[in-house]
């Protein structure tokens, strides 16, 4: 709709942005991509505005990633274990250690669930950054070289995540979205071909 009415659809575009925004970390996969589609639509039809989301998508998966980080850090750390002893027999004991590993079991499943909306604003926005990569080359402006390089070391920094040790430890579902985010990029740019930028 928004490729459809072109220029006439800029008065509806506050409204419209941040509820396609929002739709970016949705927990349906269906409701991301198509959102991307909506951010790809709206840089066909405004390609200024285009570049300039460029922006806005690079910054969400940052902080988002930073944010999925500190939750894989800080979601290895325990109460501390009781050593095993001869009392440890007792069903005291037993029901201490018993529950000493339910709420660890909780803690570390409840900050798994947090990660998640960060994990699907980072998958949401490399969808956009890729759709909109593949057809930048083709509008009125191009993408400046500048632009790439910084979009090509967001990229790097979610694919070196597979080597944290703390995230594989503690949130591999985590440590696979923020590389799969990585590849999303790289594989726009790579469709863009070689003289792509301005």
């Amino acid at each position: 709709l928004v490729t459809a009415l072109g220029e006439a659809s800029a008065s509806c575009l506050e409204e419209l942005l941040p509820a396609m925004q929002y739709c970016l970390s949705d927990s349906d996969h269906g409701v991301r991509h198509e959102a991307a589609v909506a951010f790809q639509a709206v840089a066909i039809a405004f390609p200024s505005a285009g570049r300039k989301y460029i922006m806005t998508m690079v910054g969400e998966i940052q902080v988002n990633q930073d944010e999925v980080l500190a939750l894989g850090a800080t979601s290895g750390t325990s109460p501390a274990k009781a050593t095993i002893s001869p009392r440890s027999q007792t069903r005291r004991n037993r029901r201490r250690q018993a529950q000493e590993k339910d709420d660890n079991r909780v803690s570390v499943s409840s900050t798994i669930g947090v990660s998640l909306h960060h994990q699907y604003a980072i998958h949401g926005n490399a969808l956009v950054l890729s759709m909109i990569l593949h057809i930048m080359p083709q509008l009125p402006g191009g993408l400046p070289a500048e632009l790439l390089d910084i979009i090509i070391a967001v990229a790097d920094n979610l694919i070196s995540t597979q080597g944290n040790a703390n995230l594989m430890k503690n949130n591999p579902g985590a440590l696979v979205t923020c590389v799969r985010a990585g590849f999303h990029i790289i594989s726009g740019a790579l469709i863009m071909g070689p003289k792509a930028t301005v």
